[in-house]
């Protein structure tokens, strides 16, 4: 399940709420190994425009499994093929030495998709990937080489601006290739490609989709928890208003009925804040339209039983903290000493 969750946000075709853009967002601000991401971006689509380049250079040559860094299948769907045999093993796999060399990761990418969305999106740190055309095997082998040198300069040597984690084996392979200068092609980084996916796989998947179990409501419910915020503080606003109008000298008990509206009115802030309906959440239900219902699917099953309990968990800290924001805001108004206008 996450397997293919991981491949389908990676290869940009996932919709709303679960995008690319949030799930890099969150590697850069929450796991802080965006690295990952860039080096698979990198890679994919080096090894994809390799594959075209070399059928027009080759038109009789098709590209072996060798030279791919990821595996192009007939369907030319953006899915991942799990292990069948018994020497492998899948991603769920947490050591990503013993991954990649027992793991039989197959990533298919459809060219036309074009991983990145669109070519001008790649990084100018690597501008042998914007390259338009390859006409003879000259082209076709300074291409591969001037790319091999940029994702190696970036990703793998030690003290790179984007080192990735991955085996000293692996790592050691891929400089020896790219120093010799020979034979280079998008195959020498399938090993480097396979822990990483290991890595995003364990590391930032898990996470993500935690953070998205706890989002369970749209736009529109969104604005009608803001709307129910700003009725409650105009409901509360008056009630203060009305004490301080009789001097403030009212009893505690009067005092205490600004606990009625302060409760809704926090509880719309803190939902809309964080996206998510207390109510649904105790239930494990969501509240979104039928087009993000849609795209959720792949990504949150409300049967599942971890992913309904942390929403339960979750409902229940938001609804402890309206009350109790609740019952602060009212110990502050009983502790001002009553008085009367003179």
């Amino acid at each position: 399940m996450d397997q293919q969750l991981m491949l389908t946000i990676l290869a940009g075709t996932s919709k709303e709420p679960v995008t690319k853009d949030k799930f890099i967002e969150f590697a850069k601000t929450v796991t802080f190994d965006y690295e990952n991401i860039a080096f698979y971006d990198a890679v994919v689509t080096f090894s994809t425009k390799y594959e075209q380049f070399h059928k027009k250079v080759f038109p009789d040559k098709p590209v072996t499994d060798v030279q791919r860094a990821h595996v192009i299948t007939e369907s030319g769907k953006g899915t991942a093929s799990r292990p069948s045999t018994s020497k492998t093993t899948s991603l769920s796999s947490h050591n990503p030495t013993e991954a990649s060399e027992s793991s039989n990761v197959i990533i298919s990418v459809e060219p036309k998709t074009q991983v990145l969305g669109n070519w001008d999106r790649i990084d100018p740190k690597f501008p042998s990937l914007l390259t338009k055309e390859c006409k003879t095997e000259h082209d076709l082998q300074e291409f591969a080489r001037q790319a091999c040198f940029e994702i190696s300069k970036e990703f793998i040597l030690e003290g790179s601006e984007q080192e990735v984690n991955i085996s000293g084996e692996a790592k050691k392979m891929i400089k020896k290739r790219v120093e010799e200068g020979k034979d280079l092609h998008p195959g020498i980084f399938k090993k480097a490609l396979q822990e990483v996916l290991l890595n995003i796989a364990t590391n930032i998947v898990p996470r993500f989709k935690k953070q998205q179990v706890l989002t369970n409501i749209g736009k529109g419910e969104i604005k009608v928890r803001y709307l129910s915020f700003a009725i409650f503080l105009i409901i509360f606003a008056v009630i203060v208003a009305l004490l301080w109008t009789i001097g403030y000298n009212a009893s505690s008990l009067f005092r205490l009925v600004t606990f009625i509206p302060l409760v809704p009115m926090y509880m719309g802030w803190i939902q809309a804040r964080t996206k998510f309906c207390v109510t649904h959440g105790g239930k494990g239900t969501s509240n979104f339209s039928p087009a993000v219902k849609d795209a959720l699917q792949i990504f949150i099953e409300t049967k599942d039983t971890c992913a309904r309990v942390s929403a339960k968990e979750y409902a229940n800290m938001l609804t402890r903290r309206g009350y109790i924001l609740s019952a602060a805001t009212v110990a502050v108004l009983l502790a001002i000493p009553p008085y009367n206008y003179p």
